[in-house]
């Protein structure tokens, strides 16, 4: 009779070696969807914040240079040129933009030299009202141009004078495309004097013609703060979730490769084995529902941050903080998107759990698969 029910319970065991597979690899995908899902969130909160800062840099770039008077920049050619009252007009115009918003690290004036258009030279800039006073002894009168508490003026305290030679340029296209139209670095760098974005706009005179371009380096640091803020506690608690599920679903695996061994090596001790048999099904069914619990009260607890994502994504769409420009409203749509999706994809996760426990409600209905590849085809692109 033991026997007989050793034999069963052999038979039993190849018949769930499948299913026992099957539930690993779609833990495994979920995992991998949840993690993908959580890139995805943070790529597109960063292009959304960059995107913000290359409006408002180029937006204070650009109207600076509208307010700077082309004579004035014409009149300011050689060094001796900054005792000029252009000089005074020109710095201060640019001192008060700069100071007027604290992010502002730099703000100045070059433009192609006169004997060479593939060199440029420095005009003016927003602290040069004096380009001698920090290499002077009057340490009262120092100007810490990149406000990081430090005098340096052999490095970013150093200031410009009319015609001083602007090396760095050559290195940098973004300096002669903007003769052209106002544009960004295409990318966030860090130098010496930090992370920064800098943005650039053509100074023109009374013809049209490009005759200088104002640049404005805004910091960067306290960007990639807020996103990493923003999304950290989110995506550590991703990590955390997925580790646990592989780590359960690694120990039920071994746990049941141990016991398709013991089978198979113990075949002679029919009386231990049929203990072993119990007890390891016992420790099974424990660990399967512990695994199930824990499942389901994760992917509940998951619905609270994807909520607040969607919360807040709906309140900025309808204006609930203030009118939201035009060129907010697709990306802010399509964060509203990301979460609507997000949340899909944590009852699908619950449905795993609903499927193992024989709850699953199914809705059979025809599907327009046309409709289906249509959507993916966008969301890939």
């Amino acid at each position: 009779m033991l026997l007989q029910k050793i034999d069963t319970a052999k038979t039993t065991l190849k018949k769930i070696k499948i299913p026992l597979w099957i539930d690993a690899l779609v833990l495994l995908l979920v995992a991998t969807i949840i993690i993908a899902a959580s890139q995805i969130l943070y790529n597109r909160t960063v292009n959304l914040l960059t995107e913000n800062l290359r409006e408002r840099i180029l937006t204070v770039s650009v109207t600076v240079a509208a307010n700077i008077d082309p004579n004035d920049l014409i009149a300011l050619q050689v060094e001796e040129d900054w005792k000029k009252p252009e000089w005074k007009r020109v710095v201060r115009r640019l001192h008060n933009a700069k100071y007027s918003n604290k992010d502002i690290v730099f703000m100045y004036i070059f433009r192609k030299t006169g004997d060479d258009a593939t060199k440029m030279e420095f005009v003016a800039d927003a602290d040069s009202i004096d380009p001698y006073v920090n290499i002077g002894d009057d340490a009262s009168k120092y100007i810490d141009v990149n406000r990081d508490g430090k005098i340096e003026p052999d490095g970013p305290d150093k200031l410009q004078w009319p015609g001083q030679p602007y090396p760095e340029a050559s290195d940098i296209p973004e300096t002669f495309e903007a003769y052209n139209q106002p544009l960004t670095s295409s990318d966030l760098y860090t130098d010496e004097y930090g992370t920064v974005l800098t943005g650039y706009a053509p100074i023109k005179d009374e013809y049209g013609n490009t005759i200088a371009v104002l640049a404005t380096d805004i910091k960067a640091d306290d960007f990639f703060m807020i996103t990493s803020q923003t999304l950290k506690p989110f995506v550590i608690f991703i990590i955390f979730l997925t580790s646990i599920i592989s780590i359960l679903t690694i120990f039920l695996i071994y746990t049941w490769r141990r016991y398709a061994r013991f089978l198979e090596k113990s075949n002679d001790d029919n009386t231990k084995l049929a203990r072993y048999l119990a007890s390891a099904n016992t420790r099974l069914r424990e660990l399967d529902r512990q695994k199930t619990e824990f499942v389901s009260i994760a992917s509940h607890q998951l619905r609270a941050p994807v909520a607040a994502i969607r919360g807040y994504a709906s309140m900025v769409e309808d204006g609930t903080y203030g009118k939201v420009p035009k060129t907010l409203l697709e990306p802010m749509e399509r964060v509203s998107e990301s979460g609507r999706r997000l949340a899909l994809m944590i009852d699908d996760f619950l449905n795993v759990s609903r499927i193992e426990q024989g709850r699953m409600v199914y809705d059979m209905k025809r599907l327009d698969l046309g409709a289906l590849v249509d959507t993916v085809y966008h969301e890939q692109r």
